[in-house]
């Protein structure tokens, strides 16, 4: 696993299944961990395929492994046309890694398409489906896969993460996702407004304490702050960071977690499992949301309602 940092357990569990291995495998967990850096070490490993695939370009391939990722918003029925087209030629028995980033946005008709090679995968083919939810995939694709789950990275295997591609940046507001600390690096000090303006949103959350003005202020300062689309996934993956720090929180009995909180958000960590899961899968659903391009302030406008609402009630 030389091109892996961290996810050591994940790793040895791959190694593990590696001599029954499943004809789909679902990466799941927060984007920018590592999914994609594992997936192709682990496809280098099952194919013996030493030439580089192009991750920025919505298809890439090599003899014996091909990524496909969402041209725009989608993945469409023309590029799972062109795989099963790749998929159906000769290999002389070697064997195949099929790799889908953002497989929970495959739209309808490519999901059709795909459904005889997900139910009758040809002989020797491995697919990898990452996604960042479970509950967002195919009915078809999870139930005829297992499950390997990604975690945030450590502070510090995340600053090795970066300084191995070159980047001298440290973990903040990445959340353990070295992908993301990467973002942050190229959007520079415009970044922590947006944290602030999120935890605002959050604060404004809170029960009895926010209510419909408090959260109206937050999400037109969110408005003028983050206006561009990546101030946007910015402001949604410093959420879901948040949302992982008051799981430790919640989880540590000596509250070590709720000490990096504000005071602001202190409340958060007081919150019971069932409240979080609900927190974070209100966060997770924005994530995916934004990448199906729906309009943006309407997204956190019916997160912050979603998130009161469910509190005041509880």
């Amino acid at each position: 696993m030389s091109g892996v940092i961290g996810h050591r357990k994940t790793w040895a569990e791959l190694e593990e299944r590696r001599s029954r291995l499943p004809s789909s495998l679902i990466f799941a967990g927060p984007d920018g961990t590592g999914k994609k850096r594992v997936a192709l070490e682990f496809a280098r490993l099952l194919t013996g395929e030493t030439r580089a695939i192009d991750c920025t370009q919505p298809v890439s391939q090599t003899d014996q492994i091909y990524f496909i990722s969402p041209d725009g918003s989608q993945i469409k029925i023309e590029q799972v046309r062109d795989l099963i087209q790749f998929m159906s030629l000769a290999r002389d028995g070697r064997p195949l890694v099929v790799i889908f980033d953002d497989a929970h946005l495959l739209n309808p008709q490519a999901g059709n398409a795909l459904l005889k090679s997900i139910e009758e995968p040809p002989q020797g083919a491995v697919s990898l489906y990452f996604t960042v939810e479970l509950a967002f995939l195919l009915s078809t694709i999870r139930s005829r896969s297992q499950v390997v789950r990604f975690s945030p990275l450590t502070d510090k295997s995340c600053s090795g993460a970066c300084r191995s591609v070159g980047a001298g940046v440290g973990a903040r507001g990445s959340g353990g996702a070295p992908g993301r600390a990467l973002e942050l690096l190229k959007s520079g000090d415009s970044a922590i407004d947006v944290f602030s303006v999120v935890d605002s949103l959050l604060a404004a959350c809170a029960p009895r304490v926010g209510g419909p003005s408090a959260r109206a202020k937050a999400l037109a300062e969110l408005r003028d702050v983050a206006k561009e689309r990546d101030a946007q996934e910015i402001a949604i993956r410093f959420l879901v960071r948040r949302v992982g720090q008051v799981w430790r929180a919640r989880a540590v009995a000596d509250g070590g977690g709720a000490s990096a909180l504000p005071k602001t958000l202190g409340w958060l960590a007081e919150l019971s499992f069932e409240q979080l899961e609900d927190l974070t899968d209100a966060s997770l659903e924005l994530e995916a949301d934004l990448k199906r391009n729906a309009d943006r302030q309407l997204l956190w406008e019916a997160f912050s309602s979603r998130i009161a609402a469910r509190l005041e009630l509880a």
